[in-house]
């Protein structure tokens, strides 16, 4: 199958959600005029990262969420986003696929929760990781937090996701640490990995953007600047076959034992 992805980068300016709204969906237009079918875009768009208005801005994810399923609709896109949202248990980072016909086909929930930027003291952490069967491929979504865990994509890819979105937010001080996983992740797993990273400022944080595209042999084949951008590539998710043919990690049965040296 081979298709366009497309990441929309941008600043998400606290207090200003319907100017991010209107940013975002100008951006998207671009995107489905030049032929992008999945729109992936980076978490907290909407928002920024502000957990002293949680309380207020959590409520709104289904305000937000109802003209990205419109623009889906209009324009048969498929559209991944992530927003905080209120559940009857507490605060949530909610994932959303919406179809091309403007239908969400899931809404999950961010498991791992990072304790670098205090998200286990404000929000509660999912349970579920669900890899999505798609007209386009089965993908799965996952958080940054998760993708720091081998196990946790080995598991996912485990149910045959061809492609990873990673609604990644990190901090400056981590950027070139995700990085270096994220391709990790590509080539462990054989994967398509679509990173759409968080831009923008809140106290001491700075996520400063740089989203990104790997094919399944961790090569870069789409890169955003540090400031208001988009990227689109065009990915065949034959490759994933090609790849996993040529590299074979397969898990053999071992025992890890402690020795001592005979100077000890």
């Amino acid at each position: 199958m081979v298709f366009r992805v497309g990441i929309v980068q941008m600043k998400s300016v606290a207090g200003k959600e319907k100017d991010n709204l209107g940013r975002v969906l100008a951006k998207m237009k671009v995107l489905t005029a030049l032929g992008v079918d999945l729109i992936v875009l980076p978490p907290l768009w909407a928002t920024g990262f502000a957990f002293d208005s949680l309380n207020l801005l959590a409520p709104k994810a289904l305000e937000f969420h109802a003209p990205l399923a419109r623009f889906a609709r209009e324009n048969g896109t498929m559209i991944v986003h992530s927003l905080w949202k209120k559940t009857v248990n507490g605060y949530m980072q909610g994932y959303w696929l919406i179809e091309k016909t403007g239908e969400t086909c899931y809404a999950p929930s961010k498991v791992h929760l990072n304790p670098t930027l205090k998200e286990d003291v404000f929000l509660m952490p999912g349970k579920e990781l669900a890899v999505i069967d798609t007209p386009l491929t089965k993908l799965a979504i996952v958080s940054e937090a998760d993708a720091l865990k081998p196990n946790v994509i080995e598991d996912v890819c485990g149910h045959y996701a061809k492609m990873l979105i990673v609604e990644a937010l990190c901090d400056s001080s981590a950027e070139g640490v995700l990085e270096a996983v994220l391709k990790a992740r590509a080539i462990e797993n054989q994967v398509f990995v679509v990173a759409a990273k968080h831009l923008g400022e809140y106290g001491d944080y700075k996520f400063l953007g740089g989203s990104h595209i790997l094919d399944p042999f961790g090569q870069e084949i789409a890169k955003a600047s540090k400031r208001d951008d988009f990227i689109h590539a065009e990915v065949n998710t034959d490759h994933v076959y090609r790849a996993r043919r040529k590299v074979r990690l397969q898990s053999v049965p071992y025992t890890v034992v402690e020795v001592g040296s005979h100077g000890a």
